[in-house]
């Protein structure tokens, strides 16, 4: 909402972001669970989950508009993303928000045990804002790692100010 969007596509990008790795089931779980550095090989493996994500859901009409978003949803602004390469604005914003969220989740370790990364040590909410912000405008989109900052910041201070209350 703070970045624009109305309501009714602020749940389309909630949707999204639920199902925003769907084509992960379908990749092989020695290669997303393995505890080591990934081989070239396996890495193009991965990268090839959100078009699968996007083909998955191609056939449920009503998921139509949020497609671009889950296969997007790994671009980034310097270009470098997968699996398009596309920069800036090429991208939806609500990829790039999808974009942000999930690589927090990933770094903080997720609610589920299944979320934790074998390899990465989970950070504290401070450090993963840390990374966000070290990783704006190349990565991530400047804008979105802002607005997401301060809701996080507002909420941390919400949860503590409602704590000693």
């Amino acid at each position: 909402e703070r970045l624009g969007l109305p309501p009714e596509r602020c749940e389309l990008v909630y949707e999204a972001a639920l199902l925003h790795d769907l084509g992960k089931t379908v990749l092989d779980e020695r290669i997303l669970n393995k505890p080591a550095r990934l081989s070239p090989q396996e890495w193009q493996e991965i990268k090839k989950h959100p078009q699968l994500g996007a083909e998955i859901l191609c056939d449920t009409p009503f998921l139509s508009s949020i497609l671009p978003w889950i296969a997007m949803h790994h671009e980034r602004p310097d270009g470098t993303g997968y699996p398009f390469g596309l920069k800036d604005e090429q991208i939806p914003l609500e990829a790039r928000v999808i974009a942000v969220v999930d690589a927090f989740d990933a770094m903080i370790g997720g609610e589920a045990p299944n979320q934790h990364r074998p390899h990465r040590r989970t950070l504290t909410l401070e450090e993963a804002l840390a990374e966000l912000d070290r990783s704006a405008g190349a990565q991530f989109d400047e804008q979105v790692v802002r607005i997401f900052k301060q809701v996080v910041q507002e909420w941390q201070q919400q949860r503590t100010t409602g704590a000693s209350a």
